[in-house]
């Protein structure tokens, strides 16, 4: 009984696989489609028929034979169409909803950070100045100074770096 259980496991998984690569590559079922059609149209009769529809010279007489193959590859034209065209349906239904799932992601992610951005505002407001005043401080740093910076602010930055130089010393 257990080794009908596996078995019937092994063949579900291989199930399961078959459909997943048909899905994730299209084209090898075509492929496998053109080459079960082409075994079918040649298992078309007996070889005694067959033997019996060639004249002496091995030409087809009174044949239907090439209207048989027009009629196969006709159904195979049609059969490929209508699998291009699935996979043509599979593809835009896939891009539909990439695209409905991105939006939906990024609507998210904005409403997430004006909720967050709303509540910062009102239950710390002092953080926010606090955040302001770094932002402010770190893209002043990438600037180079003016000369009027430079003149106004060379003795409070002479004073600063003594007293910290000091500091420094006594530790």
């Amino acid at each position: 009984m257990t080794n009908m259980v596996n078995s019937g496991d092994v063949y579900g998984r291989a199930g399961d696989w078959l459909i997943g690569t048909a899905k994730r590559h299209p084209e090898a079922l075509l492929v496998l489609a053109a080459g079960c059609a082409l075994l079918m149209r040649g298992r078309g009769g007996s070889p005694q028929s067959r033997n019996e529809s060639a004249g002496s010279d091995g030409r087809w007489q009174g044949s239907p034979a090439p209207e048989k193959a027009s009629g196969t590859v006709s159904d195979l034209k049609d059969r490929v169409t209508s699998v291009a065209s699935s996979v043509s349906d599979y593809a835009g239904g896939v891009g539909r909803t990439i695209s409905t799932q991105t939006s939906q992601i990024a609507g998210q992610a904005q409403s997430t950070l004006q909720t967050g951005f709303g509540h910062l505002l009102r239950e710390q407001p002092l953080a926010l100045v606090v955040l302001g005043l770094a932002a402010g401080a770190a893209v002043a740093t990438l600037l180079p100074a003016t000369e009027m910076e430079e003149r106004t602010l060379a003795p409070a930055r002479d004073a600063i770096a003594g007293v910290t130089g000091k500091v420094g010393e006594k530790t």
